[in-house]
């Protein structure tokens, strides 16, 4: 008998850019295709405060719902005994047990730099080396993003896994 993983999927919405929820929504989605004894233990990871509106409609047989509090993710994740943690930008400096896997979902920074301040663009570069550096796969959208990481990240590359966004709404 084997035993199911454990997967934190962190749902951290922003009503100015919604591509990230709709990744999380997606892949709740797709699991709920999987046979009930084939499917991995989800927890949905929200930090406090979070509107429901980005949960609610969500079914919760799928996951069991963890809300923690403001730059404690980390703990609660140990706490909770997930093995791999997504999307996040890189492991903490704490000593933990789980895995964790970055999404990169475009690179207009490097693109279209003229529509990114200098401050933007430092701080985007500085959270896309660490997550590559730091994360134990990072996932991205298809082959053309593959090759573009390929090109920045070349070091990194064997950390990639292409995960199509395709919506099942």
């Amino acid at each position: 008998m084997t035993v199911s993983k454990t997967i934190g999927l962190l749902l951290n919405p922003v009503d100015s850019w919604i591509a990230g929820t709709y990744y999380i929504i997606n892949i709740l989605s797709s699991i709920s295709y999987l046979q009930p004894q084939s499917r991995p233990i989800i927890k949905l990871f929200v930090k406090e405060g979070t509107p429901e509106k980005y949960y609610n409609m969500l079914d919760k047989s799928l996951f069991q719902l963890v809300t923690f509090e403001h730059n404690k993710l980390f703990d609660y994740v140990q706490k909770e005994n997930v093995d791999i943690l997504y999307p996040v930008s890189s492991k903490s400096d704490q000593n933990t047990t789980f895995k964790t896997i970055g999404w990169i979902p475009d690179f207009q920074y490097k693109d279209i730099p003229q529509n990114f301040s200098d401050e933007q663009l430092k701080k985007l570069n500085e959270y896309y080396e660490t997550m590559v550096k730091y994360s134990d796969g990072i996932i991205l959208s298809s082959n053309s993003m593959f090759e573009r990481y390929q090109k920045f990240f070349p070091a990194y590359k064997d950390k990639v896994k292409i995960f199509r966004f395709t919506s099942i709404f």
